[in-house]
């Protein structure tokens, strides 16, 4: 058994006002729940003094709970839509060895006899009137522990939509050149999953590596959660759009890239989603994207999911669900939309492409046995790859 790692500390610290709006770059860690907290009134400067947990209470942060103070010690809690969620951490995974360096979270983690490493970053964010809650994001993900994400469960249901949507196109994917599809990695969002599942090649790479990436040969390419990319890897991936791409963008992409690389089309609204699953229906005909779909289904949101501002009359809704719109009505329930570029097209969906770091699908449509969000993304690929 480890040692209980604890220090002292003096604090000065301001009372914080708690986010009205459930939003995963800022973590609570003392909650599980969809919810609006109410605002709390700013107080006095207060010192405390005693001992705390830096270890538990930096991994409470990142939204783990431990089974002990001491090391090693398994997961007993993961927080949905939390960084170490989104970093493939599971329930259950064991925690060897943790440290603190320079404000990143430094974890050895054991998972059915393999060990991975994950850094998590805790950082204070500057809000109005200088209160400064703590939040939790992930800052940089060991690929060894990204790569081992558990396969979705029942892949057999992808591929088999697929091969039934496409059975022509379906028998040439394993011959398909994988740098058709470019993945663009986030922190958020895992589309590698699915297109492991669907069985569709593709060339994996990080935000940094876009701007000296070759579009030669990419007719698709997917940027995941959230679509933090530099201004040139911006104008990069708008002239390959502009020139007859298709681009896959989800979530958060919606304000840190679209509205950067394609002004006046979609936008965040500021506002975000309360609870995990929605109904949903798609909205009038769109024969290439609605293939082999259901007209209802229900959607998963993670936490903190960017709801839509639409900006522009290019744009055209292909999904809204009616308890969204009553929850938010700034967003009109929207969670599909897709827009022409010049010569190319671009589809954006509200929440995720991937499934969960489990393997699990929280709103597979019983008709279909995948989501509608997965299918109607699956056609857009398949439409790219068929041109």
């Amino acid at each position: 058994m480890g040692t209980v790692l604890q220090i002292a500390f003096v604090i000065v610290i301001h009372t914080l006002v708690a986010a009205s709006s459930f939003c995963c770059n800022q973590a609570q860690a003392q909650d599980h729940t969809y919810h609006e907290t109410p605002p709390s009134t700013p107080d006095k400067p207060t010192k405390l003094y005693g001992k705390v947990d830096i270890i538990t209470s930096s991994c409470a942060n990142a939204g783990i709970t431990l089974s002990s103070s001491t090391l090693p010690a398994k997961i007993d809690g993961l927080r949905l839509g939390s960084p170490a969620y989104y970093a493939g951490i599971r329930k259950d995974d064991k925690v060897l060895s943790a440290k603190i360096v320079e404000n990143k979270l430094n974890l050895i983690l054991e998972r059915k006899g393999q060990k991975f490493s994950a850094r998590l970053l805790t950082v204070a964010t500057a809000l109005k009137d200088d209160l400064a809650p703590l939040a939790a994001t992930v800052s940089d993900t060991s690929k060894s522990l990204r790569n081992n994400l558990q396969q979705l469960k029942n892949p057999e249901l992808y591929s088999g939509w697929l091969k039934n949507t496409y059975p022509e196109l379906y028998g040439h994917l394993s011959k398909m050149d994988k740098v058709s599809v470019l993945d663009v990695e986030g922190s958020y969002d895992e589309t590698a999953q699915t297109l492991d599942a669907f069985g569709i090649p593709y060339t994996r790479v990080s935000p940094e590596d876009v701007v000296k990436t070759s579009f030669n040969d990419v007719v698709a390419i997917i940027i995941n959660c959230p679509g933090n990319l530099s201004l040139e890897a911006v104008k990069k991936v708008n002239d390959f759009v502009c020139n007859g791409g298709y681009l896959l963008t989800t979530d958060w992409s919606a304000d840190h890239f679209d509205a950067k690389a394609f002004p006046g089309n979609i936008d965040w609204n500021s506002s975000c989603n309360k609870r995990p699953d929605y109904d949903v229906h798609i909205v009038g005909k769109n024969p290439a994207l609605f293939k082999n779909i259901p007209a209802n289904a229900s959607w998963h949101l993670d936490g903190g999911c960017h709801l839509l501002k639409i900006t522009g009359p290019r744009v055209t809704v292909l999904a809204k669900s009616e308890q969204l719109a009553a929850e938010d009505p700034k967003s009109d329930g929207v969670l599909a939309v897709t827009f022409k570029v010049e010569r190319g097209q671009v589809l954006h969906l509200v929440g995720h492409f991937g499934g969960s770091s489990s393997g699990d699908l929280p709103d597979a449509a019983p008709s279909i046995g995948i989501s509608l969000r997965q299918a109607i993304a699956g056609n857009f690929i398949m439409q790219a790859l068929s041109k």
